[in-house]
């Protein structure tokens, strides 16, 4: 079954750019744009320093700052700190390449790893405050809902599923590199750092500009109601559906249909977090369904505002 619809998506993306060269081609210079101009530049120095944090082992050093009020919160390490951190100030899909890296390295607990992931790959505060809520909503009265619904929402899931990852830990004995690692610092580490940060960033260059496509073969669907095709571009490539769910939808009811679909972060988003955690053991479904449950919290939230 899985072939068959492979087979299917894959046959009409190609029938789409063979039929429509033109379209094809803006919505891959679309893609290419925002890669080569937003997330290069943002994402390529933390990606770099974060990898060398934790493969020189600073990291550890230096999220003890962080224990305190995120390791008692989350009853997590101080790795964990950082990665928590880093999801929620850098955006899709940092928190999950920081956490794979750190499951890779042994540097904690495979049962945290599990736990973290669901909750701390998130849309960045940038990426909200800037692009969704000012140049997009426009409304000030919607910044500090969104900000309150978007990161709260998964700070309630990681609560929620607290206990049952205590139990699990503790079910599981393990010992971590974290408290045993030496600092190390050199050039030889810090070239295979950047060399990871730039494969990283050509993989998920590459997830944006195919999902920019997709995204414009969605818009071309016109047997669809336009609401509908609209809301599903936005899941497919959110940067690419929000600018035109803004076409149809104002106001109120455009913010109770973009802040979940930025608490969901699209299938570009998913399909960039499945490719930064190969090589761990981590579940992408327990990861989608975390997802599931922190948009369906997103949309009951937004019904009381």
């Amino acid at each position: 079954m899985k072939k068959w619809i492979w087979s299917v998506l894959i046959g009409a993306t190609l029938g789409f750019l063979l039929a429509t060269p033109a379209q094809g081609l803006l919505a891959a210079r679309k893609g290419l744009d925002l890669w080569l101009h937003t997330l290069v530049p943002t994402l390529l120095p933390f990606l770099i320093l974060s990898g060398f944090l934790i493969h020189s082992g600073l990291v550890e050093q230096l999220s003890v700052l962080l224990s305190p009020i995120l390791g008692r919160l989350f009853s997590i390490s101080p790795s964990g700190c950082f990665a928590v951190l880093s999801g929620f100030l850098c955006g899709y899909p940092v928190g999950a390449k920081v956490i794979g890296d750190l499951s890779r390295n042994n540097r904690i607990h495979p049962e945290e790893a599990r736990y973290l992931l669901g909750f701390v790959n998130n849309a960045s505060p940038a990426f909200v405050l800037t692009f969704l809520l000012a140049e997009q909503l426009g409304d000030p009265s919607f910044r500090l809902p969104a900000l309150l619904i978007l990161y709260g929402t998964p700070v309630l899931y990681a609560l929620l599923t607290k206990k049952t990852y205590l139990k699990r830990r503790a079910a599981h004995p393990y010992e971590s590199k974290e408290k045993a690692s030496q600092v190390q610092l050199n050039f030889g580490l810090l070239d295979a750092c950047i060399y990871d940060a730039a494969n990283t960033l050509l993989k998920i260059g590459g997830y944006v500009i195919l999902f920019s496509v997709l995204a414009k073969m969605m818009e071309n669907l016109r047997f669809l109601p336009s609401a509908i095709r609209l809301l599903l571009t936005g899941m497919l490539e959110l940067t690419n559906g929000i600018p035109g769910i803004m076409d149809v939808f104002q106001g109120k009811t455009a913010f109770k249909l973009l802040i979940p679909l930025t608490a969901f972060g699209g299938f570009s988003a998913l399909a960039q977090t499945a490719s930064v955690l190969k090589g761990t053991n981590l579940s992408l479904r327990c990861y989608c369904f975390a997802k599931a449950v922190i948009t369906l919290l997103a949309a009951a939230a937004v019904l009381f505002y």
